[in-house]
Parts: C-alpha cells; structure tokens; sequence
C-alpha cells in the first residue's frame, strides 16, 4: 500500500518520523490510530459519537484504523485526511476517476447526460471531502468495553510522550484520576443492558403491575 516513504526508508522508520501510532488488539489486528491526542473525544466528545476500528482493502490484505469520536460520518472524515496524509494510494487518484467515467460513458451510451455518467461512475464509491475510496473495500465496526478502554490506555500514554499538544500542558493528578474512573466504567459496561433496553423494561415491568392490581379489583 503506498505510503509517503523516503528513498531506503523503512516501514517503522517512517512511522517514527511520521508520528504515526500503532496498536494491536487481543484478537492480533493492529490497527493505525488516527487521532490518539483525541481520546477525550471516546468518553462524548463530537457529540458523543461512536469510535470505529475500519477496514480498508480486500481478501486477506486490509489496513486498519481507529478513530476516537465521530460516528461513521465525522470518523469517515478522519478517515479520509489520514489516507490523504499518509497512504493517498488508497484514495481513487484523478486517473481512476477519469477511467471510471469513461466506462460508465461506454456503458451508458452517448445518449447519456453527464449527470447520469457521473452517477454510474461514482455507485461504488465512498464520497470523503479528501477523496474518494472504493465502497466495497471499506468496512468497519464500533470499538467498545474492554477493547476500547485498551486502545484508550495506549493512546492517551503514547499522546502524552510524543504529542505536541501535552508538551507545555501534561495532565495532573486529578486528570489521572478522572481518565482511571472512565476507563474503569468502560471496562464495567460490558453485560448491562444499554439505557434504553432498561427504559424499555422499566415501563414494561410497570404495566405488569398495573395489570396485575387492576384484576384483582
């Protein structure tokens, strides 16, 4: 997969220089995180959104990634500035593009107007404001309980040693303590019923005794 390496230069070379952290999860995927100094953004930062671990590529061969907040639609945005920075061969190049519509134009016939061309050339794309990727490599899931809180851990370890941003503002202890009780309530999630499975089963058992009392008269 194309990166923006350097004559003779190595993967974990340009890594290094490039600032890009790597971690690997307990089923052995290792994934590139593309906003470590965000973890805040996991605990209900952009809204509250959902951290996602995507996959890009087909068969056996993928890059992974993570990022933290966002959902689908602001990650997707993420998403497409990492590949941009760091691996643009996964964006479809202006060449890809042009081949695109002139198969959709041969398909369609000259009778088409541009409009439809264009539709044809993009329905297997994935629209992104830093480019284009193919819709059918792209795939994805939500991160959460104790996998999450693992990625967190390490990003927020390795934000604080390397990233520009906590040179001059390191957290203190009250920081420490505060990200100890949201990673311990990360980890503790796993197996309750989410909010509004509960809600659900609050007005549920309610009408239960509604019914219940009113037989009974």
């Amino acid at each position: 997969m194309p990166r923006k390496y350097e004559e003779g230069e190595t993967i974990a070379e340009y890594e290094k220089r490039a600032g890009l952290f790597e971690v690997k999860l307990d089923n052995g995927i290792s994934a590139y995180v593309v906003n470590p100094e965000q973890w805040d953004d996991a605990f209900g930062g952009l809204g509250g959104s959902d951290s996602i671990l995507w996959f890009l590529g087909s068969g056996y061969v993928s890059l992974n990634l993570i990022t933290f907040g966002g959902g689908w639609d602001d990650g997707s945005e993420m998403l497409g500035e990492y590949l941009k920075e760091h691996f643009p061969g996964e964006l479809i190049s202006d060449e890809e593009m042009a081949e695109l519509q002139k198969e959709a134009r041969d398909e369609l016939g000259p009778d088409a107007s541009d409009e439809e061309v264009w539709e044809q050339a993009e329905a297997d794309l994935m629209y992104t404001e830093s480019g284009w990727l193919t819709s059918s490599e792209v795939n994805g899931r939500e991160i959460e309980g104790d996998e999450l809180a693992d990625v967190l851990e390490a990003s927020r370890a390795w934000a604080i040693e390397h990233h520009p941003w906590y040179e001059d503002d390191e957290p203190d202890e009250e920081d420490d303590e505060k990200f100890r009780k949201e990673i311990a309530g990360l980890r503790g999630a796993r197996g309750k019923n989410p909010p509004q499975m509960t809600t659900l089963l609050g007005v549920f058992g309610v009408g239960l005794v509604a019914l219940y009392l009113w037989r009974k008269k």
